[in-house]
């Protein structure tokens, strides 16, 4: 089946599936502000001590290959 040209889907010049579906975009460049930057007081000690306590769990978890595969490697490069 051809397209015509008074067909609404063979024009290419306006996107009419989009529609308004950007309407709360603003229109230029020059009104969008970039973030403000964020303010760190101090550390997170929570956070921290999680993430340690998880990390100090995950080695132990995976040991054998953290510790022994890395030993066993190099005693097979020194025979």
């Amino acid at each position: 089946m051809l397209m015509r040209d008074s067909d609404p889907l063979a024009r290419c010049d306006t996107a009419a599936h989009m529609g308004d579906a950007m309407r709360d975009m603003p229109l230029t460049a020059d009104t969008v502000s970039p973030p403000e930057p964020r303010a760190y007081r101090g550390v997170n000690w929570d956070g921290l001590r999680a993430l340690y306590i998880r990390e100090v769990r995950r080695f132990w978890k995976v040991g054998l290959q953290t510790l022994a595969a890395p030993l066993f490697a190099f005693t097979d490069v020194l025979q």
